[in-house]
């Protein structure tokens, strides 16, 4: 067993900790944690559980389960870079503050990615980076203030990509400090020296690529700019980009792999793209991962080689923001190489001077890796060209949205065997209409390699709650090749929630991931799994989410499949009501109106209201009669179930509603049914909507009911029994509320 100080140890150096992120964890000090570092002293048992608990869930989620040859990339140095970043960055944020310069957080990004990617570049090219002795050396003579600005200008001037050159005016990356702001200036010096290339903590050689954007730079903005919120919703989590890495990467061939990592050849892969690339999380990711095992077969040269290769012929992301495209660039000069395929371009335009630019990917990609941008609305001219608007629809729709688009443009790049790995909302996968067409036509040329869904929380610190999933496909090479099964599973922890305080949102660490053990299952094809199963010949099922897939106890979803009379399903005993009406067509008279609000769903009762026939709402249209089931399509978990009573016969209820007619069954024995465990999971499985989850009522037939039809007569017995004694009991109430009245009228007459 690792004792205390070996796990700190561990922990600093080689895993994502500093001393200060985790005395605050474990709610210490840094001063206590580095006393139990050094052997002076010992946690409490209690502390050191909590601190076994860290050290494990780190260990795991950093191994990759591959065999035997490639582990996952850990680097000794990485942990003091993110340190000496976020003390610098500290620094700056001081020096803003009482400056009272860039408040803005889209300032912010602009001034402190130029300075971050001369920085990083200058020092690769042995210049030494920003700091005095550099502007001394490189510009003698000059002020601080002019000596930087000219030093910004050469750099980018020197590095900045081919691909985006063209697209940005030399003022776009001038620094906007004055150079009459000397002090100003000075203080910026003095802030980067932590970073200085004669640091310890900043040995750039020995360091290959940290995707700092995401960490230490997109949480010193959160904390430090609050007046827009613009940059968390292009930062895909940590641990969600490492995981897709990961999956890319175990889905590959002993072949694909072999020629990716080979110096020369890696271009033969095909293209590795971001078509939404943000701030480049997944192409640093992915090749800071291939970089440690490319570094450990080869020499520096050759790994040299093989870096530059990649940088400049295989990597490519393309997004819409210029501010995004700086930020990509800045991650990216973390390999000191600039990247030459940044495109500052409309990924989706097919036609123009974006498509002309764009048309090399074409059938030419071998890898896509990305988190495009939902529900922005295309229309008109945006839409041609596009095969779900002009051939596989009977009419050309009047607008289309973005991941609509995005998933047809995918297939177009990939080259025939490439894989697809996208964070998508749920609704391309679970909804009817366009999404089902979309679903239908891609059917025949993708394999459905993995679906994962992902919480709620995931993108909580960005500030939506959309539900998301992972889908995994692989662009087959023939259409009439078998697919293989897909792996479906639930993410149900992502390993932190998200606080809010003050406008201002913060990941929480709360214990393991399911990420990890998802991977494993994904990769050993264990015969038991606790996350996710294998299920055949998806491509042709209607829907493809894992929460329709992987929900129910494989032993029920045989039962489903292979139905038989030896159970009851929720056709044997009950039959959907078409029957409708509208109020409105009645004259001036009144109606019993029943929405979802007015049911009492542990009693199984509703009450309803008397409405005019004139004010009738648009919902209110479905007639029902003495014993039908009402079941809320809306927000099914919450088990909305009501029994129409004698009195309210002939009443007209909203559209939210299912109307069930029993047949062969007690009434209020199916209604208990259906607010049981075991119906509700079933139901849960067909939720339909992001936002406003619910079922197409439909599916109710085809439920699975946990009771074996010779218990029904029994049951029915006991049903009616209740019945009868609430209905004594409601008559018992009312003669005691009479029985009231009457004795509080005589004490009137008594004092009048």
């Amino acid at each position: 067993m690792k004792s205390v100080s070996e796990m700190i140890h561990e922990l600093t150096k080689l895993y994502h900790y500093s001393i200060e992120s985790l005395g605050s964890e474990l709610g210490v000090s840094t001063s206590t944690i580095n006393r139990w570092k050094n052997k002076k002293s010992k946690p409490r048992p209690l502390i050191e559980g909590e601190l076994r608990k860290i050290y494990k869930r780190s260990t795991s989620s950093a191994m990759l389960t591959r065999e035997p040859d490639i582990q996952w990339p850990l680097f000794k140095q990485e942990i003091d870079i993110r340190e000496a970043m976020d003390t610098t960055l500290r620094e700056l944020r001081e020096i803003l503050h009482r400056r009272g310069r860039m408040s803005s957080r889209n300032e912010a990004v602009e001034e402190l990615s130029k300075l971050l990617f001369v920085h990083v570049m200058a020092i690769g090219e042995g210049r030494g980076g920003i700091s005095q002795k550099s502007m001394r050396e490189n510009f003698p003579g000059m002020s601080m203030a002019k000596a930087l600005r000219t030093f910004v200008k050469e750099i980018y001037e020197a590095y900045l990509p081919m691909s985006i050159g063209h697209e940005l005016q030399e003022t776009d990356y001038e620094l906007k400090i004055k150079e009459s702001e000397e002090d100003l200036i000075l203080e910026i010096l003095q802030c980067f020296e932590t970073l200085s290339s004669e640091s310890e903590s900043f040995d750039i050689s020995g360091i290959k690529g940290v995707d700092f954007l995401n960490d230490v730079f997109g949480r010193f903005l959160s904390d430090s700019f609050v007046d827009e919120k613009q940059l968390g919703q292009y930062l895909t989590p940590t641990e969600v980009v490492n995981f897709m890495v990961k999956l890319a990467i175990q889905e590959m061939s002993d072949n694909e792999l072999r020629i990716l990592t080979h110096p020369e050849r890696c271009r033969e892969f095909g293209f590795i793209l971001d078509p939404s690339c943000g701030v480049g999380s997944f192409l640093t990711e992915i090749l800071r991962f291939l970089h440690h095992e490319v570094a450990s077969k080869n020499d520096e040269r050759i790994t040299r080689q093989w870096l530059s290769n990649m940088v400049h012929d295989v990597l490519v992301g393309i997004d819409k923001s210029e501010r995004m495209i700086k930020l990509a660039l800045t991650n990216m000069a973390m390999f000191t190489l600039p990247a030459t395929r940044l495109f500052l371009a409309n990924a989706l335009v097919r036609f123009g001077g974006d498509a002309k630019e764009l048309a090399f990917l074409e059938g030419q990609t071998g890898l896509i890796l990305t988190n495009p941008p939902f529900g922005a609305e295309f229309k008109g001219d945006d839409l041609a060209g596009f095969q779900i608007a002009n051939k596989w629809l009977n009419h050309i729709p009047r607008k289309l949205d973005s991941e609509l688009l995005f998933v047809e443009r995918y297939l177009d790049w990939l080259i025939p065997g490439g894989q697809l790995l996208a964070i998508v909302p749920d609704s391309i996968l679970t909804n009817k209409g366009l999404y089902q067409t979309l679903r239908k036509n891609i059917a025949d040329q993708v394999e459905i390699k993995s679906v994962i869904s992902l919480p709620n929380v995931t993108f909580g610190a960005a500030g939506t709650n959309t539900k998301t999933s992972i889908l995994h496909l692989r662009k087959r090479k023939n259409k009439k090749s078998s697919a293989t099964p897909t792996f479906f599973a639930i993410c149900n922890n992502i390993g932190y929630s998200v606080s809010t305080r003050e406008s201002q949102r913060k990941k929480v660490f709360n214990g393991e991931s399911d990420l990890p053990r998802i991977l494993e299952e994904r990769t050993k094809h264990a015969p038991k799994n606790v996350c996710g199963r294998f299920v055949k010949a998806v491509e042709k099922k209607e829907r493809w989410d894992a929460n329709y897939h992987a929900t129910l106890p494989p032993e029920i979803e045989e039962i489903l499949v292979n139905r038989s009379n030896t159970h009851v399903f929720l056709s044997d005993v009950s039959e959907l009501s078409t029957e409708r009406s509208d109020p409105r067509r009645s004259g001036n008279g009144n109606f019993l109106y029943i929405e979802i609000s007015d049911v009492n769903a542990e009693m199984c009762k509703a009450t309803g209201k008397k409405l005019k026939c004139s004010e009738a709402p648009s919902r209110a249209r479905k007639v029902v009669h003495a014993g039908d089931i009402l079941f809320s399509t809306v927000r099914p978990e919450r088990r909305t179930v009501a029994r129409v009573t004698e009195e309210q016969e002939g009443a007209i209820c909203t559209t939210g509603f299912a109307v069930l007619r029993p047949k062969g069954i007690d009434s209020l024995v199916l209604a208990q049914i259906l607010r049981t465990d075991f119906v509700c999971q079933q139901v849960l499985r067909n939720n339909i909507g992001i936002a406003y989850p619910a079922i197409d009522e439909s599916c109710l037939l085809d439920i699975l009911l946990p009771i074996a039809k010779k218990d029904l007569k029994n049951l029915a017995t006991q049903a009616q029994t209740i019945v009868q004694a609430e209905s004594e009991l409601e008559a018992l109430r009312t003669e005691f509320q009479d029985k009231i009245q009457k004795r509080i009228a005589t004490w009137k007459q008594k004092i009048a």
